[in-house]
């Protein structure tokens, strides 16, 4: 079973996407499916609209605006839910900041998780921390 990332669409580039997943098969390891996250109607997420549309491999989840971190909210609830009912055990997080190392410490131990996230919202910038190692700072 490979990982299933969650995608921050309103705060992360889609450029991201295929360094994230060369990380990914350069551990041997697969995604098995994509869950992008964000105000669909925001220009903003068009590029990741057009680039990975609904189908097989990724699923859209609205977030509606006027509450701030529902979109940490409404991963963290879909993760839970995942964890829960379908038996995800690898998990991959990219968001625009830290604030999402905060949220995954709510999912149970025995999930394999790498938060990715940009200080300066740049590509080259995009760093991935492997939670169960948590001294461990991998940069791709």
């Amino acid at each position: 079973m490979g990982y299933t990332l969650f995608i921050d669409g309103d705060n992360i580039n889609q450029s991201y996407l295929p360094s994230v997943i060369k990380y990914i098969e350069d551990m041997h390891e697969t995604i098995d499916s994509i869950c992008l996250f964000g105000k669909l109607s925001s220009a903003y997420l068009d590029d990741w609209k057009a680039n990975y549309p609904p189908g097989s491999l990724v699923t859209h989840y609205n977030i509606y605006e006027g509450h701030k971190n529902s979109t940490d909210m409404r991963i963290l609830g879909r993760a839970l839910s995942m964890y829960y009912q379908d038996n995800i055990r690898k998990l991959m997080i990219l968001s625009s900041d830290r604030d999402m190392l905060t949220v995954v410490t709510e999912l149970p131990r025995d999930v394999q998780i790498i938060v990715g996230y940009c200080p300066a919202k740049t590509a080259k910038d995009l760093s991935l921390i492997h939670i169960s190692e948590p001294t461990r700072l991998r940069r791709i």
